[in-house]
């Protein structure tokens, strides 16, 4: 295949790209569902080839793009990410519930789409890991991660993900207007009315144009354009980071164990940030990055994939195994919501319903589907919620930036792993904003305090607190022991030795030590 028969069949794609787009712009419902309009494009490419009215053959490289672009996709979503601390502790409430609900979906999707296999047995094994790329990552990442396991020999995963994905953004807009008008009913919405809400909704949408107040650059210069153009410096760098783990992985390969010269190729990139980044920033050079453009040459390949996906979508996988795929979607979408409110509830400082709203949106669809129903209930942009997810994306998202290239490389050899790595950031999750809520609501007394029986009744509720939880249960609280005996206050005796009480012995507490500031 030549340069020029590439090009032309980009040429082909843009034309069902804008094809979308226009689409997109005409039927509003599509807006307010948040389709994008690579998939809607993907989906027209789907109904006129062969598939479909075989009115055109698709392009011959169509079905290529998924397995090569991810390599730049990933990449560039760990290149120049810093994360900050102090931001982290002010929303730990948000971030961890969002940590420990990608992990719920990997540890339980994989678990149960392993169960499905034994009626449906010519299902993919490994399909089940593809419900957090699908309703956590939408339809780039799905599309991505089922091009990797393309490239791994496994068939069918990129449409299994591109069906849930559509799935999951149907139910985080209309589930979750639903679900917003049931919460300002009962009075959970801080900042409008019930009768405000139905209003917001039914002015959702727009055209698509945005208007000029509205309009963002696509990113900014970092060295002179007289020298090279901006948009190809930074594609340079990514390309360039991609080309040094690649290398690194080969001297690897040749020098150390020739198992490291058998991994893919979407491993090279974010390997290859992962060394480069830290020693620009300590030869202050990080300057030069311009995360917006780089995070938009991720978008640009997102959508060449996602379109790609779609377009050559097996629709037979759609009615073999449209009973699996439901009832994994709704396991999915359920548990999702359960967790999001029952935690956020319990723990959140402020802002509670917000932000299960903005974490279900984002957890079944996309960040623009958590931010519509957001906006639906606070117009003003009063909350915390759109910030907290802000400081999730550019701090906690990076434990899981590594998924969509370790869980297809976990799930060929061992289910198991997939499903011990999913259960490891659920419980880390729940435990450490367990231990926040604890330590905030407990047993927070000065050297002379006395030991008053408030006192102990709230450490207490936290050790009960602790019990509920549903993943974690005694291990937690055994882990809850450690902690209090290298803390502030053990557990001692029995409930009959504080009266009844949950048997607490209160130790030296000092708000300014070294030790509390850096666990809490």
């Amino acid at each position: 295949m030549t340069i020029g028969n590439v090009i032309f069949d980009l040429s082909v794609l843009s034309l069902f790209l804008l094809a979308g787009v226009a689409v997109r712009g005409i039927v509003k419902p599509l807006q307010k569902l948040f389709i994008p309009a690579s998939f809607i494009g993907g989906a027209l490419l789907l109904a006129l080839g062969p598939q479909g009215f075989n009115l055109m053959a698709l392009p011959k490289s169509t079905g290529q793009y998924s397995g090569t672009l991810v390599d730049i996709v990933l990449t560039c979503l760990v290149w120049g990410v810093t994360i900050n601390g102090k931001k982290v502790a002010s929303y730990l409430d948000y971030c961890c519930v969002g940590i420990g609900q990608k992990g719920m979906q990997l540890a339980v999707g994989t678990a149960l789409g392993a169960a499905l296999c034994a009626f449906w047995p010519t299902l993919p094994k490994e399909w089940g890991t593809m419900a957090v790329f699908s309703f956590v990552g939408g339809h780039g990442t799905a599309a991505a991660v089922g091009g990797i396991y393309a490239k791994m020999g496994i068939e069918n995963a990129a449409g299994l993900g591109v069906v849930l994905s559509t799935i999951g953004l149907i139910a985080a807009i209309c589930g979750g207007l639903i679900i917003i008008n049931i919460g300002a009913r009962m009075g959970w919405t801080k900042y409008v009315s019930a009768e405000q809400v139905a209003k917001r909704v039914a002015e959702s949408g727009g055209s698509v144009e945005l208007p000029e107040d509205k309009r963002e650059p696509i990113g900014y210069s970092r060295v002179s354009n007289d020298g090279i153009n901006n948009l190809l410096f930074q594609l340079a760098m990514v390309l360039a980071v991609l080309w040094f783990g690649g290398r690194i992985f080969k001297l690897l390969g040749a020098y150390v164990h020739p198992f490291f010269g058998t991994l893919p190729s979407i491993l090279n990139g974010i390997f290859g940030a992962i060394i480069i980044w830290p020693i620009m920033k300590a030869l202050h050079l990080d300057g030069l990055v311009d995360r917006r453009t780089v995070s938009n040459i991720s978008g640009l390949c997102l959508d060449i994939v996602v379109l790609s996906a779609v377009g050559t979508m097996k629709l037979s996988l759609v009615t073999e195994y449209f009973v699996p795929i439901m009832i994994l979607s709704v396991a999915m979408i359920g548990l999702t919501l359960l967790m999001d409110i029952w935690y956020l509830r319990k723990c959140a400082r402020v802002d509670w319903f917000e932000k299960a709203m903005l974490l279900y949106g984002m957890g079944t669809g996309t960040a623009a589907t958590g931010i519509a129903l957001v906006r639906a209930m606070d117009p003003d942009s009063q909350s915390t919620a759109v910030e907290a997810q802000a400081v999730h994306n550019g701090s906690s998202e990076l434990l899981s930036s590594y998924w969509p290239a370790a869980v297809p490389l976990l799930a060929v050899k061992s289910l198991w792993s997939v499903i011990g790595l999913g259960q490891a950031e659920d419980s880390a999750g729940e435990a450490v904003q367990f231990f926040q809520h604890g330590f905030e609501h407990s047993v927070l007394v000065s050297v002379d305090a006395p030991v008053g029986a408030d006192v102990l009744e709230k450490a207490d509720h936290f050790v009960r607190l602790v019990g509920e939880l549903p993943h974690l249960g005694v291990c937690l609280q055994q882990v809850a022991q450690v902690v209090y005996s290298l803390g502030d206050f053990c557990p001692v005796g029995s409930p009959a030795a504080v009266g009844g009480s949950g048997g607490f012995k209160v130790k030296k507490y000092n708000s300014s030590s070294p030790r509390a500031k850096a666990m809490f």
